[in-house]
């Protein structure tokens, strides 16, 4: 927002959007990404994994851990427990397979080894999960 705004014309459009309870700290980004990046190198965890320890560490609070979700060597297994699932090599084309960005380096070892091995199906397949990643 550009002008002459007042302190809370900025801050109502967002107080609008999201409302948190009063117990309820924030945490800027910059204060842990210094810990997080120690954190994400020494233990090979995720971007994501190490913010939440790096944030836990600073608010001196517990971390919790949704365990809900299986992790995958190259994504997550987002089906729910009560669901029997009897495959085991197919889970990147199940409609309960998820991937982030931390998995590139992994789906694009896949997708050049398909590549390398005339598998055009997987390759079709790894080349798809990494286009729809966020680019970068």
């Amino acid at each position: 927002m550009t002008g002459a705004w007042s302190t809370e014309q900025r801050r109502a459009p967002g107080s609008k959007l999201l409302t948190l309870p009063e117990n309820v700290e924030i945490v800027p980004i910059r204060r842990i990404a210094y810990r997080m990046a120690e954190i994400a190198a020494a233990h090979r965890v995720s971007t994501l994994g190490a913010e939440c320890v790096a944030a836990s560490e600073h608010l001196d609070a517990p971390l919790l851990v949704w365990s809900g979700d299986r992790m995958l060597g190259n994504g997550y297994c987002t089906r729910p427990v009560e669901l029997d699932c009897a495959f085991e090599t197919i889970c990147e084309g199940c409609t309960y397979f998820a991937t982030s960005i931390e998995f590139r380096p992994t789906l694009r070892r896949q997708h050049r080894d398909a590549t390398k091995k005339n598998q055009t199906g997987r390759a079709e397949l790894f080349g798809k999960l990494i286009d729809g990643l966020d680019p970068s």
